[in-house]
């Protein structure tokens, strides 16, 4: 039986009210200050941008995927 990575938690530390970040598997939108929690594989995709820190120590509910907007 293969073990699952744990996900990670990060925070958005950029300027902007919100930003919609499109990762590997997931859409999220995120708010400054605001911390949420991503899957190994998008955790990678985060951790060396300069808009995101990655959070320890805290518990955080795992993010949604953002709906699709249709044109």
């Amino acid at each position: 039986m293969s073990q699952q990575k744990k996900g990670k938690s990060f925070t958005y530390i950029g300027g902007l009210d919100s930003v919609t970040v499109y990762l590997p598997t997931h859409t999220i939108n995120v708010k400054p200050g605001e911390p949420f929690e991503v899957c190994a594989q998008d955790a990678s995709a985060l951790k060396n941008h300069a808009n995101f820190q990655e959070t320890t120590g805290a518990s955080v509910a795992a993010t949604e995927p953002a709906e699709e907007a249709k044109s």
